[in-house]
């Protein structure tokens, strides 16, 4: 199959996808420009900030991506980027000329100069950086470094893009045919708790939920931030098919076990980039520090994000029973920089080995998240007498993706690891309430979430 074929099919179904479909969800779902958004009423300068459409779609773009640098001199940068922007009142576009700049020179810098240390050391730079980053007020770093990232990832997808439509690449990856993947472990649905990229994502609702709706400046804006992230995904992660598919003929086992995935992905895409007129070398060394740098953005996203779910687990209001007043020790591990530190101590822990044991886990436990948020966004379509299919299919499909998963990793597992079994048969209970749940949610002829569903939420 001829990958350019490929790529302006995917992206002429995406661009109507954005324009047709996504503007019915809007209709649909009630999107109200006069409404003010969570960044303007609970408006603190740290989590809540309304943020201009361009910024926020770096960030949410760049997180869900995975998309970011490891240069010490863009964190600096980006922080210069925030106070002269923010603070001095210059121009987003001046300053994003500068940016662009100061990122390009901070690179060559690095290129030239690089900062050789070991593993461990290189872990506790980022566990500092990421504590730092993940407290700190939105402008100052997480938006400003998302934001000049964004162009980065940008950059790579339009030269693969082009480089695609001119070189013509033809696919000679071989199909696979059969429906036993062998190890216990079946098509259906491993294929769905492990593509998740401009797909269904529970790390994606908690990015949306966590950070985004924190600095979204007008609901309208809503569907280019976050329905044009995912497809923007999408056409990202159809660059990569066609580029692994390229090179998977005669040289995809050396590639990968020489470099991994990247290797592949940077062999592929840096051939397209040739048809440019770009040189192979540079251009595999610009794709691999672009993919081989994805997980700083991440980090420090999904550790503020971690810090926000543990903040709401322990700081319940509690008015009935302590004049309104938190519990002492609720108070104490709801401090922001105490939740964020047991969440990197908590991190700290997985990174130096352990998260292999339970690695396999991840896929299941993310779709699983995946379906828990889109019951909750059916049972408030539900309660506000507003259409549900266009959640409940990917729901239910999700439901049964993740039970089937659990099924398969407890059966495999059995006698080998128990703590996948144990992690896995908790899941399938915790499937089990959900599911129970969104039963008791759609079977209520008035729409209305079951009383002592609300009586929780109001404790």
């Amino acid at each position: 199959m001829n990958g350019f074929t490929l790529l302006i099919g995917s992206a002429v179904i995406f661009l109507i996808a954005y324009v047709v479909y996504g503007s019915w969800l809007a209709k649909q779902w009630g999107i109200d420009p006069k409404r003010k958004t969570p960044a303007e009423t609970q408006k603190d300068g740290i989590d809540y900030l309304p943020t201009k459409p361009a910024v926020l779609l770096g960030h949410h773009f760049s997180s869900i991506a995975g998309a970011g640098t490891s240069s010490l001199l863009f964190i600096l940068l980006a922080v210069a980027f925030g106070l002269l922007v923010y603070r001095t009142g210059m121009s987003l576009f001046l300053g994003t000329v500068l940016g662009l700049i100061g990122m390009a020179t901070a690179f060559y810098i690095g290129h030239i100069f690089p900062i050789v240390l070991s593993k461990d050391m290189w872990l506790l730079i980022m566990m500092g950086y990421i504590f730092v980053a993940s407290i700190a007020p939105v402008w100052i770093l997480l938006q400003p470094r998302d934001y000049l990232n964004s162009f980065l990832l940008y950059l790579m997808i339009i030269a693969a893009f082009l480089g695609i439509c001119f070189y013509q690449p033809t696919m000679e990856i071989s199909p696979f045919v059969g429906f036993d993947l062998g190890h216990g472990q079946w098509l259906f649905p491993v294929l769905f708790v492990t593509v998740a990229c401009g797909a269904i994502s529970g790390f994606h609702s908690l990015v949306s939920s966590g950070t985004s709706s924190k600095q979204l400046d007008n609901e309208k804006n809503a569907k280019l931030i976050g329905y044009g992230s995912m497809l923007i995904e999408g056409l990202l992660a159809i660059c990569a098919i066609i580029s692994v598919a390229y090179v998977a003929a005669d040289k995809l086992p050396a590639l990968l076990k020489a470099g991994g995935p990247v290797n592949a992905f940077s062999q592929g895409t840096a051939t397209f980039m040739t048809a440019l007129g770009l040189d192979f070398n540079l251009s595999k060394e610009f794709v691999a520090l672009t993919i081989s740098a994805f997980a700083l953005t991440t980090l420090d996203t999904a550790t503020r994000l971690g810090r926000f779910i543990f903040q709401e687990l322990v700081t319940r209001p509690v008015e009935s029973r302590n004049g309104g007043k938190e519990q002492p020790i609720a108070a104490f591990l709801g401090n922001r920089y105490v939740a964020t530190a047991i969440t990197i101590a908590l991190a700290w822990y997985m990174s130096v080995g352990s998260y292999l044991t339970i690695w396999p886990i991840f896929g299941t436990a993310n779709q699983m998240l995946a379906a828990l948020s889109l019951l909750a966004i059916a049972a408030w379509l539900r309660k506000e007498n507003r259409k549900t299919f266009m959640v409940t299919i990917p729901m239910y499909f999700m439901f049964a993706v993740t039970f089937c998963s659990l099924g398969q990793l407890i059966y495999a597992n059995l006698g080998k690891n128990w703590l996948i079994v144990g992690i896995s048969a908790g899941l399938a209970v915790l499937s089990a309430a959900l599911f129970i749940e969104a039963y008791r949610v759609f079977s209520n002829d008035k729409g209305q979430i079951p009383s002592n569903l609300q009586a929780q939420n109001q404790e």
